[in-house]
């Protein structure tokens, strides 16, 4: 009895230790990842803030086109 006893201490003590571990381990992957996921978002917001393109701030609409009406589906 005592040898049971004793296997299912040492076996739930390493189930507590395996699940701390495994946090540990968790957190730090996720915060790597989410440190990978800002990088790029920054980087990429650089490239379109700092792009040497000239951007149009005029519409340009050919004159044989007509008017364009916006319109909601009524159910």
């Amino acid at each position: 009895m005592i040898a049971f006893l004793t296997f299912i201490f040492y076996f739930f003590l390493g189930l507590m230790i395996l699940g701390f571990i495994s946090r540990l381990l968790l957190r730090f992957w996720l915060r790597r990842v989410f440190k990978r996921m800002n990088e790029g978002a920054s980087n990429n917001y650089q490239e379109k803030n700092y792009s040497n393109a000239p951007q149009s701030k005029k519409k340009i609409i050919d004159s044989r086109e007509g008017d364009y009406v916006d319109f909601e589906e009524v159910k």
